[in-house]
């Protein structure tokens, strides 16, 4: 099962055996179903036109003999016509005198009954008689009876008085009465009844018979002396001996391709014999089988023709696509050879060029992906590497971006050297994604980082980074959200600004309740003069956990482009409350990962998790 599998799957590897197998072989197939079917035409045609021009030739010739035949023939119709009439005597001699007068009768005898016991007396007189027919070696000879009125032809016979063959026209004559009164013979000379057929030119240059029905040679053009057609035991003769009791004439084709034979008959009128031709079919198909030697020579001819242009057009572009094959594969290991030749202007041409534009291109964007590479790195250094235990705060984050580098951040920041229970929360989300957020992230982090102290309000901190920000983006219209916590530990207070960003979310298991941390503020780096304000809230307990999120989660789709929503977040975080930090995180990414089920990641996503622990 498996090799035909594999046959059927048949590929040639080399674009010189793809072009032999789909071009080549095709082509020849074509050229030699053209001409196979070419010279069956030919052959068919030529055939039946010879078919056709021996069987008009053999009529022509049947018509001559059955004209010899016929002249007798009317003759001896006209005598028995006046048989047993009264008068009669002087027609008949007349008769008699013209039949020994006509060109080839040897012999002509009226047997009357007086000479023939055969036939009995009758009152019309005593009839000429004749003795001359002994001398004839014929089946008619002897008294032998016939049908009254019909002239009967014999097969040829010796005549010993001409010493040559022979044929004898008999009638029986009758009265008024239909008593039988004579029989008359008209021995006729077998050479001049088919003296036109001799002298013609097919049956001097092919073998040719004349045979009666039972296929009993009269006459043959082969000196050599044969009785009965097929004696020989060649199979085409006894085709034809069959067909000649079936049809009066007809065409007979030998075996072999082409045939060896041909044959034609034709059977006479006045007499029950066959003409029958045979003819090579060499020579007959002679001109179609020079055609057919001058085609497969010609045909030969092109397909090397065809193979030497295949082999001459190929070299060039072959030897071509294996030096980008080569060069590919070293590209493929990181090796940059100089830029190919290009040596045409085709389809080869053309890949070859590609191919070094393509090898500039990449080098660029190898040279670009190491520097996205090290920005990367660059920029998830800057970002909280593990997971923080803050006195009684369990804090754990993650960013997933969707390139290289990412417009989101998240950072924590703390306050040692003024105040030892205060933790800061900080999540952005830039306006776009790549490497222009992540410079914009880089300068929120560092402005932020920068102007954030124990002394300042969250609100004053923040509207100074966002006059900072806007001094930069003016030109560029980029923005970036915020939202910005601290959390103090000592005083169970909680103090955030939005810029923008989406409200964080406190949940606490004891009550089921989520509450949403909002407020009014606008992004950064879009008003120098706006002024933001401070939010707070006091009082937790031990178990209530913060998630601070960007739109990269709630957004996400699944693949029939439905949303993930903040409800499934939820539900997440009210089935792992109990867990760790860490645990409640990657618990949300492998949610939001298994409803996007292999969509592409199209934002950022960046996720803080705060979950309030017994103090220590």
């Amino acid at each position: 099962m498996g090799t035909s599998i594999d046959t059927l799957r048949f590929s040639p590897k080399s674009l010189r055996k793809r072009l032999v197998f789909f071009v080549l072989i095709p082509v020849v197939v074509l050229m030699a179903g053209m001409g196979f079917s070419g010279f069956w035409y030919a052959r068919t045609t030529l055939l039946t036109q010879w078919g056709e021009a021996a069987i008009l030739k053999l009529q022509r010739a049947a018509h001559h003999v059955d004209m010899r035949l016929d002249a007798p023939k009317k003759w001896v119709e006209m005598l028995h016509g006046n048989s047993g009439k009264a008068g009669s005597g002087q027609i008949q001699d007349l008769i008699i005198r013209r039949l020994a007068e006509m060109d080839g009768v040897m012999d002509v005898s009226l047997t009357t009954p007086d000479a023939c016991d055969t036939f009995p007396q009758t009152s019309a007189g005593s009839p000429r008689q004749s003795g001359r027919m002994a001398d004839l070696k014929s089946d008619h000879a002897g008294g032998q009876k016939r049908r009254p009125g019909t002239v009967d032809v014999s097969p040829p016979r010796y005549h010993a008085e001409s010493q040559s063959d022979a044929v004898v026209l008999v009638s029986n004559l009758t009265n008024s009465k239909g008593q039988p009164v004579g029989r008359l013979e008209v021995v006729i000379r077998f050479d001049h009844v088919i003296e036109t057929v001799k002298t013609s030119g097919w049956w001097q240059s092919h073998k040719a018979f004349l045979v009666d029905a039972s296929g009993r040679i009269l006459a043959a053009t082969n000196p050599e002396k044969r009785q009965i057609l097929g004696d020989t035991g060649d199979e085409l003769e006894s085709t034809v001996l069959e067909s000649i009791g079936e049809k009066s004439y007809g065409i007979v084709f030998g075996s072999g391709f082409p045939v060896s034979e041909i044959c034609g008959f034709y059977r006479l009128v006045e007499a029950p014999w066959y003409l029958v031709m045979f003819a090579p079919g060499k020579e007959i198909l002679q001109p179609i089988v020079k055609f057919r030697n001058y085609y497969f020579l010609l045909s030969i001819v092109t397909i090397l023709i065809i193979v030497t242009l295949i082999h001459r057009t190929l070299s060039g572009p072959v030897s071509s696509i294996r030096q980008v094959s080569e060069a590919a594969k070293k590209l493929a290991d990181g090796v940059f050879a100089s830029d190919l030749s290009v040596t045409s202007r085709d389809e080869v041409g053309e890949l070859i060029r590609s191919f070094n534009q393509m090898s500039c291109h990449l080098q660029d964007r190898l040279r670009m992906k190491a520097s996205l590479d090290l920005a990367m790195a660059v920029q998830q250094n800057l970002l909280p590497q593990k997971t923080v235990r803050f006195d009684s705060l369990d804090i754990a984050g993650k960013s997933l971006y969707c390139d290289e580098t990412g417009g989101d951040y998240y950072d924590l920041l703390e306050f040692p050297e003024t105040d030892h229970h205060r933790i800061g929360v900080a999540v952005g989300d830039g306006a776009e994604h790549g490497v222009a957020a992540a410079l914009l992230m880089t300068t929120v982090r560092a402005l932020l980082r920068s102007q954030i102290s124990a002394e300042k309000s969250l609100a004053e901190t923040l509207s100074r980074v966002n006059h900072l920000l806007c001094m930069d983006t003016a030109e560029s219209g980029a923005f970036m959200t915020l939202f910005l916590m601290t959390l103090d530990v000592t005083h169970q207070k909680l103090s955030w600004v939005r810029a923008g960003h989406d409200p964080a979310v406190l949940y606490d298991p004891a009550e089921d309740r989520f509450e949403e941390l909002g407020g009014i503020g606008i992004v950064l780096g879009l008003d120098e003069d706006w002024v933001y304000e401070d939010n707070y809230r006091t009082g937790w307990h031990p178990g209530q956990i913060i998630v601070i999120g960007t739109d990269g989660i709630w957004e996400t789709e699944s693949p029939n482009g439905e949303r993930y929503g903040k409800s499934r977040m939820n539900q997440i975080i009210r089935e792992n409350c109990r867990k760790s930090a860490n645990q409640i995180l990657d618990a949300i990414i492998d949610a939001i990962h298994e409803f996007r089920a292999g969509q592409p990641v199209l934002d950022d996503i960046t996720l803080v998790v705060i979950r309030i622990c017994e103090p220590e």
